[in-house]
């Protein structure tokens, strides 16, 4: 990995806008009228809630004995308790209230402590610093340094620059260390962590946090552990160890919850929600987020319902649940209504992104207008840029690209005279975008080139694959054909250098990758046109399953053996300290005015670690030739290797790549005389509307409707067509699609004489032409482990427990997990088909999931006939649904992608022939990322899966007559098994309609 610069994937950004932060001074407490609740914090409840003046004197009044420094302490004890769960208006109001009772008592350590309470309250920065200064006179008159230093760090705190806050803040230590105060000196340390944290400088953080966690185990301060360890999950959410987070924040919520610390256990609840969350794990984030939610609806935090409602209105947007994220939004500015605030930035910026998302782009520009007023008061241009931006870009893709140019003309008009680099040089662009559209190229291509000169002084790859993108495009445009090619050429280099270093696992560098794939197809479109089309084939090859093919590589399992565990250490630090500086240097360029001799400080930084690491990692690979391979070094297949992949004249494989103007079509075969012909076509048809015929397709075909056939064949016309002198006599086509073709099943597609094409050629997909290779290389050389006779093991119609159910509709409303008694019979069936020496069938409560784990790796064939639950929005989190243990912990009945994938299967295939397995989220560059994408990390290079919901009945017959042909004496491929299992229903008479047959796939190696 050339280390130019780790970047955290994009979505962690999402919800760290309301990471809730865990209290730094004052411990979490149970609710003063609780079952331990003293006679002075029940009269503290009773002087807080009186509604008059009047009503509270009276109560003073008659407080007798009870009229004391504890009653003091009580009120003051509350004023920190609510801090943060109601409006600090009224935190203020119960300061004031404890500042006169310790006062009418005349106890002075009282009246100091309510001071403190009351400073941190105040919003006023004249009168804060006049509260505490105050306070910490009294303190020092009374020689309490535990209330002196309390006093400085909530002085230093108030501090405008953070040279001052440290400067309080080390005094607070001294002070603190000479008086033994130990628990403060955590306190302290913590929340400078806290400020790294925030500053991106997260190894300085580590140290910080790492020593108050000591400090406090030391103390055996459990409530102080809890308060670090949530701090620590932040920080590792922040830098994107998801895992460490996770591992950090159960641990502190064990401890808040020994210490029946609710509110402790909600935070911690709501911030491990967010970590599953950014792992993909929705079902696992919305069951801590509903945690959180009961904890702070107890505690009546509605800080903490707030942030909640917020971040579920996240999960739901990003599965696409537009509506119900919407309605918790509106449970939150319930709240914001209630509280007299007015709804937060982020709250508008999530309503937008919703609608958005949607493809409602006028109601998301409605929001995005709303959040731009609210950012006006602030006069944060780098702020308001980025909103203009924002709506500019919604513009552009309601194609109004003159509206859209004045939104960035206005951003431009804002920043052009700052420092601001990257919002001037994001206004520029989206201007040479909305030129571009206007047809308007000479001036695209001086904004796009004045744009370049603002990306170069922020030193890094980030934005340059999007600019020379447009620049390319220009160049094109007028005709520039080098021009163009070595703009494009520029943008996917920049593009590789990221995509090396992003940090994070499969999910994240998918999600990286999948909207920046055009840049890949503008090259090859430009190459095409030039007639270089092997080359052009080389550049969509190189745009497609590229995290599959990582882990392919043997990545998998190879990449933690090979290293020393010193080794591994030691490249975690590397890319730690990178992100690190990384997002420092981020932070500074984004600032109204940067710091010069700071940001200057942490280049150098920047590129005397990057040395470091290259030196490093030439070791590394020194020590370790295959890791270069395993860790996205492929190369994409060279055209002779792909014409390995076609055996003979009967055989075509056809490679789409889709973009929003056009498509292009490869076909490579082999000639009568076996010489290998590359062919292309240029499809002209828009993205968008290319997705409107395929969805009206499947709507009809999967719903049985009669009147499909103009779609069939209109489909056929416009994408094989093209090829038809190509194919013509072909018998087996492998199908790479792109995008949104990879909803559309070729086999159903009529020709001009109503001929589906698995009449006449058996179909088999794959992600790429270079992952086909890799799983025929594995088919190839993968040495048996399997015990003789192990052919099939079979799961069908499990019994699904309620806590199973309730975990799967808790996320997934409309699924309702009958019982398959199909399945049943179709299990049932194959055990006879294959014998019992050869195969083994689970069914009912024994179709567990530990035991599919155990099972599945020791078969040639691993069959699902199961309840399958698609999750669009978190692909690897798609699952199929077995019976569970009761007794086992380890296990949720659920086996998901993700867990397929860890599975070490000897199998030539696995079949899932559950409802929508084919399918998943569309990731543009992977293909469909799902359970078929997992089950080849899994080392299974062929897999039959279903594009939509389908026919129990129906099934059986087709797997049955699926597995008849694999097992006949007449050797068929795979793919041809398939065809012939689907020929025998469309042959009949009750299974005819494609519903039945044609949502079956096999994905992978078909021979």
């Amino acid at each position: 990995m050339k280390p130019h610069q780790v970047f955290i994937a994009a979505n962690l950004a999402i919800l760290l806008l309301s990471v809730m932060s865990s209290a730094q001074d004052h411990p979490r407490s149970e609710t003063a009228n609780g079952p331990n609740a003293s006679p002075e914090k029940m009269l503290a409840v009773r002087i807080i809630s009186a509604k008059t003046e009047a009503e509270r004197s009276s109560i003073l009044e008659g407080a007798g004995e009870s009229l004391n420094p504890k009653l003091a302490a009580a009120v003051t004890d509350e004023a920190y308790r609510l801090s943060g769960q109601v409006p600090q208006t009224e935190v203020e109001r119960i300061a004031r209230l404890a500042v006169g009772i310790a006062e009418k008592v005349a106890d002075r350590r009282e009246t100091a402590r309510a001071l403190n309470a009351l400073g941190n309250a105040q919003q006023d920065g004249s009168e804060k610093l006049a509260t505490l200064q105050k306070g910490l006179l009294l303190s020092e008159e009374i020689g309490d340094r535990e209330l002196i230093a309390k006093f400085l760090i909530a002085i230093g705190a108030a501090q405008a620059t953070w040279e001052k806050q440290f400067d309080y803040f080390t005094k607070a230590i001294a002070l603190a260390e000479k008086a033994g105060d130990k628990k403060t000196v955590a306190s302290v340390w913590g929340r400078i962590g806290n400020h790294f944290t925030q500053e991106g400088d997260y190894l300085v953080a580590r140290d910080y946090h790492a020593k108050a966690l000591a400090l406090r185990e030391e103390l055996n301060d459990q409530a102080g552990i809890s308060i670090t360890l949530s701090n620590i999950g932040v920080l590792n959410i922040k830098q994107g160890n998801l895992a460490e987070a996770i591992k950090a924040l159960r641990r502190s919520i064990a401890i808040s919850e020994s210490l029946r610390d609710k509110e402790g256990a909600g935070i911690d609840s709501y911030n491990l929600g967010n970590a599953f969350y950014l792992a993909g794990d929705y079902s696992e984030a919305m069951e801590l987020y509903l945690k959180g939610l009961r904890l702070f609806e107890e505690l009546n935090s509605q800080g903490g319902l707030e942030g909640v409602f917020t971040n579920i209105a996240n999960l739901y947007n990003s599965q696409g649940n537009y509506e119900q994220a919407r309605a918790y939004l509106g449970r939150a500015s319930l709240i914001f209504d209630r509280s007299g605030k007015e709804i937060p930035q982020y709250a508008l910026g999530t309503y937008g992104d919703s609608y958005r998302a949607e493809g409602r782009f006028d109601k998301a520009i409605d929001y995005y207008e709303r959040l731009l007023k609210l950012k006006e008061k602030s006069e944060n241009k780098d702020s308001l840029a980025e909103t203009l931006v924002e709506i500019g870009n919604c513009y552009l893709l309601m194609d109004n690209p003159g509206a859209a140019e004045g939104y960035f003309e206005r951003a431009l008009g804002l920043v052009d005279r700052t420092e601001s680099h990257g919002w001037i040089s994001r206004s520029l662009l989206g201007i040479a975008k909305a030129q571009l559209m206007q047809k308007r190229y000479d001036a695209a291509l001086r904004t796009a080139d004045l744009a370049r000169s603002h990306f170069e002084k922020m030193k890094g790859p980030v934005q340059d694959w999007e600019l020379h993108s447009t620049l390319g495009q220009a160049h094109l445009a007028l005709g520039h054909s080098a021009e163009s090619r070595e703009s494009f050429h520029r943008a996917v280099g920049a593009l590789e250098e990221l995509r090396s270093n992003v940090a994070g696992g499969p999910s994240q560098r998918q999600r990286f990758f999948e909207s920046k794939t055009s840049a890949y197809a503008l090259m090859a479109d430009s190459l095409n046109m030039g007639g270089d089309l092997a080359e052009a084939l080389k550049y969509i090859e190189m745009s497609k399953a590229r995290v599959l093919l990582d882990a392919l590589g043997d990545g998998r399992v190879r990449i933690e053996r090979s290293l020393t565990a010193s080794e591994s250490a030691r490249e975690r630090l590397f890319e730690n300290e990178l992100v690190s500086l990384n997002t420092q240097i981020g932070a500074q360029q984004n600032r109204p005015q940067p710091d010069k001799t700071k940001l200057n400080e942490l280049q150098v930084q920047l590129a005397k670690k990057r040395l470091e690491f290259e030196d490093f990692q030439v070791r590394l690979y020194s020590d370790h030739p295959l890791l270069r391979s395993d860790r996205g070094k492929m190369q994409p297949a060279s055209f002779a290797e792909i014409g390995d992949l076609v055996p003979d004249s009967r055989t075509a494989m056809i490679e789409f790549s889709v973009s929003e103007s056009k498509t292009l079509l490869f076909v490579i075969s082999r000639s009568a005389t076996g010489k290998l012909v590359l062919k292309t076509h240029s499809i002209d048809i828009k993205q968008n509307a290319l997705e409107r015929m395929i969805d009206a397709f499947r709507i009809k075909t999967a719903t049985g409707n009669l009147d499909f056939v103009n779609e069939v064949k209109e489909l056929y016309h416009l994408l094989l067509g093209p090829a038809e002198a190509e194919l013509k006599g072909k018998t087996d086509i492998v199908v790479v699609p792109d995008g949104v073709l990879w909803g559309l099943p070729f086999q159903a597609l009529q020709d001009g004489s109503g001929k589906y094409l698995v009449e006449k050629a058996a179909v088999s997909y794959a992600p790429s032409l270079t992952a086909l290779r890799e799983m025929r290389r594995k088919a190839d050389s993968r040495r048996s482990r399997r015990a003789a006779g192990a052919e099939l093991v079979a799961f069908g119609n499990p019994v699904v427990g309620g806590e199973t159910k309730q975990r799967v509709q808790r996320v997934f409303m409309g699924e309702r997990l009958e019982p398959l008694p199909e399945a049943e019979r179709l299990v049932n069936e194959l055990g006879k088909m294959y014998g019992a020496a050869r195969s083994k069938v689970f069914t009912g409560a024994a179709a567990r999931e530990e035991t599919a784990k155990r099972e599945a790796p020791r078969y040639r064939i691993v069959q699902f006939a199961t309840h399958g639950i698609l999750n669009d929005a978190s692909p690897m989190y798609s699952h199929l649904v077995l019976a569970r243990d009761e007794k086992d912990p380890n296990e949720d009945g659920l086996l998901e992608a993700w867990e397929l994938k860890d599975l070490d299967l000897d199998a030539d295939m696995v079949i899932l022939s559950a409802c929508d397995t084919a399918r998943g989220r569309v990731s543009a560059g992977e293909g469909v990322v799902g359970m078929t994408w997992a089950a080849f990390i899994a080392e299974a290079p062929t897999t039959v899966a279903t594009q939509w919901k389908v026919e129990s009945a129906s099934t059986t017959e087709l797997m049955l007559e699926f597995h008849r042909q694999l097992l006949s004496k007449r050797k068929v491929s795979k793919s041809e098994a398939l065809r012939r299992a689907e020929l025998k229903l469309l042959k009949g008479t009750k299974y005819r309609h494609p519903a039945y047959w044609a949502a079956f796939v096999l994905v992978g190696e078909g021979s």
